[in-house]
């Protein structure tokens, strides 16, 4: 009986508990931490410890910031925050999961490090998405920035070793006279500034992907599809780029060989002396400008006016010899090798099913 009590007791104390930390999370709440609620997404960002996870609950109309020294994970759990304000962000902040940042006014302000490894950050008017100041860091894995009349990352005004990483997600501007990202450098600082791209899609209006003020600007593409030729920036050993029939652009070699497979046909405008296998067979290369490639194993240059055709795979079949035997006497022998490999495999093939009936299933 004292046992049956004390279950029952433990059970009480488990469910009180459980609705205390149910409590703390009011319907109204805009955002919460772990179990507890916050009104406001400004209120959860003051109280977030180190890299704690802000999700947000619903929708919200209102500005955020994140000082210095603070580093937070927000959660859009596929819900919207309205700003009318310009978002700051001087400490670290890390966004992910689906949703959106609609930027109704300014775009957000980075003297910190912003990561989006999820959701949208989407500048309406004329604003840009991203404005880079002083030795700020914007790393991109997933998600979109969507400018309407703007560039999505404005960098380099004023720097002092700023640093953008894009390995993934889509930039993508409206403005037919923006480019969708522009490293205006004409205020740099002394360390160098660098931008690495080994993957995403880029989508502009009509202006290059790309503008760069001046060269300072370190900038090395790898990877990605682009709506306008970025070969200028990829300079790498063996980093093909290269057109479709969309006139769309590719960079690197997996990119550029499941394109030309998909599309059967490819035109490479940067060689870079890649090597492309697994190109099928019917695919049409073609090399325009300089440089090189490597189809198959077959040196491709702008030389093959025509391109190279990847050609049907074929088997060669070497027929039987008949060998005179010298050693015997009476009628020659002959020795069939396409007969005793037929009898040798005919054994072979009794012999596995001898052992076959052997095994335990």
């Amino acid at each position: 009986m004292k046992k049956v009590l004390a279950t029952v007791l433990a059970l009480v104390m488990a469910l009180a508990l459980c609705s205390v930390s149910w409590a703390d999370v009011k319907d109204t709440d805009v955002a919460k931490i772990g179990d507890i609620g916050y009104a406001t997404l400004a209120e959860a960002i003051t109280n977030a410890q180190a890299n704690d996870t802000i999700v947000l609950l619903k929708e919200t109309s209102e500005n955020f910031s994140v000082p210095d020294g603070k580093t937070v994970v927000l959660d859009l759990n596929g819900k919207t925050i309205m700003t009318a304000a310009q978002p700051t962000v001087i400490g670290e902040l890390t966004i992910k999961g689906d949703g959106e940042i609609t930027l109704e006014e300014a775009g957000i302000f980075l003297q910190g490090k912003l990561t989006l490894n999820g959701g949208t950050i989407h500048a309406k008017k004329n604003s840009d998405v991203i404005v880079m100041m002083f030795d700020s860091e914007f790393v991109m894995n997933d998600g979109k920035l969507l400018a309407d009349a703007g560039a999505c990352i404005d960098a380099g005004y004023v720097s002092f070793g700023q640093k953008i990483t894009i390995t993934g997600g889509t930039v993508e501007t409206k403005d037919k006279g923006t480019n969708a990202i522009y490293l205006d450098t004409r205020s740099g600082g002394t360390e160098s500034d660098t931008m690495d791209i080994t993957g995403g899609t880029f989508l502009t209006g009509g202006q290059p992907t790309i503008g760069v003020n001046e060269e300072s600007f370190e900038v090395a593409v790898t990877g990605g599809t682009y709506s306008n030729d970025v070969s200028e920036y990829v300079n790498a050993a063996g980093v093909p780029v290269a057109k479709r029939i969309d006139n769309s652009y590719v960079v690197g070699t997996s990119a550029v060989v499941a394109a030309a497979n998909e599309d059967k046909s490819i035109t490479i405008v940067k060689g870079n002396d890649a090597e492309l296998t697994g190109v099928n067979s019917g695919v049409t290369v073609k090399v325009e400008g300089g440089g090189s490639v490597k189809v198959n194993d077959r040196l491709v240059t702008n030389d093959d006016t025509d391109g190279y055709t990847v050609p049907a795979k074929y088997y060669y079949y070497s027929p039987s010899t008949t060998t005179p035997d010298t050693t015997t006497k009476g009628s020659p022998k002959t020795f069939d090798a396409g007969i005793a490999l037929y009898v040798g495999m005919a054994l072979t093939s009794v012999t596995g099913l001898a052992y076959t009936g052997k095994k335990k299933f």
